[in-house]
């Protein structure tokens, strides 16, 4: 079992022109309510035993590819820690150590389980969230956001990190 949640919203794209300004004004309304019900929702972390962020992650993003002309923003609420106990995880020590040691072989490890991934997607970005507590996290996430970063390079989407929205 994991932790991870996925929780959706959206708006049509709507030219300015041709569009109702009093529906449209609604519309965002309603959007921006639904977004803060998001970001609100009470959280349960005793349902699972470990978190696996790189596959639902890579789901998520083949479900934004569908939608080939409508821009996307996947929020990731992350510390981007990779817990899976039969894949990858920053808790085994080897682990640990490869992505220490040779970040480019675990790059390399996360692009091979990213296959269904179309390559160079302009309207997909991915916004990372996370705002770490200790001078520990902060060296952590640094790690693995610089891990991210490449890995999205190549992928050829657009990532970026910040700690609020």
């Amino acid at each position: 079992m994991t932790l991870n949640e996925r929780d959706e919203t959206s708006i049509e794209s709507e030219h300015s022109m041709l569009g109702n300004e009093l529906e449209r004004r609604q519309l965002v309304s309603i959007f921006k309510q639904d977004v803060e019900q998001i970001l609100n929702k009470p959280k349960d972390y005793s349902k699972g035993q470990y978190s696996s962020i790189w596959r639902p992650l890579v789901q998520e993003l083949e479900i934004l590819q569908a939608y080939k002309e409508q821009k996307s923003i996947l929020y990731v609420f992350s510390d981007l820690k990779e817990n899976h106990p039969n894949w990858f995880s920053v808790y085994k020590n080897n682990d640990l150590k490869l992505i220490k040691d040779s970040p480019e072989k675990v790059r390399d490890l996360f692009l091979k389980e990213s296959m269904g991934i179309e390559r160079h997607n302009p309207n997909i970005e991915v916004l990372v969230v996370y705002q770490p507590s200790t001078t520990h996290q902060d060296s952590d996430f640094l790690m693995f956001s610089e891990l991210y970063a490449s890995i999205f390079k190549e992928l050829g989407i657009r990532i970026s990190f910040t700690s609020k929205i």
